[in-house]
C-alpha cells in the first residue's frame, strides 16, 4: 500500500511538471505573437491570410478573437473584415436552415458579407465593434451607439430589404423565403418592425435586434 502511494505521488508530480511546461510552451508562442502585434506596424498582416495566422492561434481556446479586438486597441481594423464577412450572430454556423432563400444560400451569404464590409467603409464604422457586437447578447446591445444603427440602416439598405427614410419591403423580404416559410416570417417581421414613427436608423436597429433575438429567425432578411 505504502509503494502504491509513494508510486502515485509520482505520477501526480510527473504530470504536473509535463502540464507545466506544456503550458509553458503555448505561452511563449502567444506572448511573442502578442509582442509583435503591438510593436510591428502589422503592414504584412492586411491580407486575410494573415488573419488566418491569429484565428489559427486563438482556435485552440486560448483566447477568442472577440478577445484580441478588445486587447490589442491598435490592431488595424482592416484585419477584422474577413471576421465581418462570414461571421453571424453569436458564432452559429451558416446552415442552411438559419437563412431560407430562393436563391443560392452561398450567394446570399457572400452578398450579404459584401454589403456588410461596404457600409463599414462608407460610414467609417470600425469592423470591430460590429464583429464585438455579434459576440454580445441582444439584451446588452448599446443603444446609444448610433454608428451601428446607421450601419444596420446601411446594410438593410443595401439589400433592398428597407428604404434609406426606413420603409421596410416586404415584398422583396417575401422573395427571399420560400413559399412554405412565408407566413412564419411574415408574422417574424411584423413584430419586430417599431409600432410607431421612428428615425430610419431606430427602425433598422429595433428590427436586427427583435430579429436576431427570435428563436426562428431568417438570415436572407436580416444584416447577420
Amino acid at each position: 500500500l505504502r509503494r502504491t502511494n509513494e508510486n502515485t505521488r509520482i505520477n501526480n508530480n510527473i504530470m504536473t511538471q509535463m502540464n507545466t511546461r506544456k503550458m509553458n510552451r503555448i505561452s511563449f508562442p502567444v506572448c511573442v505573437m502578442l509582442f509583435i502585434l503591438k510593436t510591428c506596424s502589422c503592414s504584412e498582416m492586411r491580407h486575410k491570410e494573415s488573419l488566418s495566422i491569429v484565428v489559427s492561434m486563438v482556435a485552440g481556446g486560448f483566447a477568442s478573437p472577440t478577445y484580441f479586438y478588445e486587447t490589442i486597441e491598435d490592431f488595424d481594423d482592416s484585419n477584422v473584415k474577413h471576421d465581418l464577412f462570414m461571421t453571424t450572430h453569436r458564432s452559429e454556423e451558416l446552415v442552411p436552415t438559419r437563412g431560407t432563400t430562393e436563391a443560392p444560400i452561398e450567394d446570399e451569404w457572400k452578398q450579404r458579407g459584401e454589403y456588410r464590409i461596404r457600409c463599414v467603409d462608407e460610414l467609417g464604422v470600425g469592423p470591430k465593434r460590429v464583429v464585438n457586437l455579434l459576440a454580445t447578447a441582444n439584451h446588452k446591445w448599446d443603444n446609444t451607439d448610433v454608428d451601428l444603427k446607421h450601419w444596420m440602416l446601411c446594410v438593410l439598405n443595401k439589400m433592398n430589404l428597407m428604404s434609406k427614410e426606413g420603409v421596410f419591403r416586404m415584398d422583396v423580404a417575401m422573395s427571399k423565403i420560400y413559399n412554405k416559410d412565408k407566413d412564419d416570417a411574415e408574422i417574424l417581421i411584423n413584430h419586430c418592425l417599431p409600432k410607431k414613427k421612428l428615425p430610419p436608423y431606430e427602425t433598422a436597429w429595433q428590427y436586427v435586434k427583435c430579429h436576431n433575438a427570435a428563436k426562428s429567425n431568417f438570415a436572407a432578411i436580416s444584416v447577420f
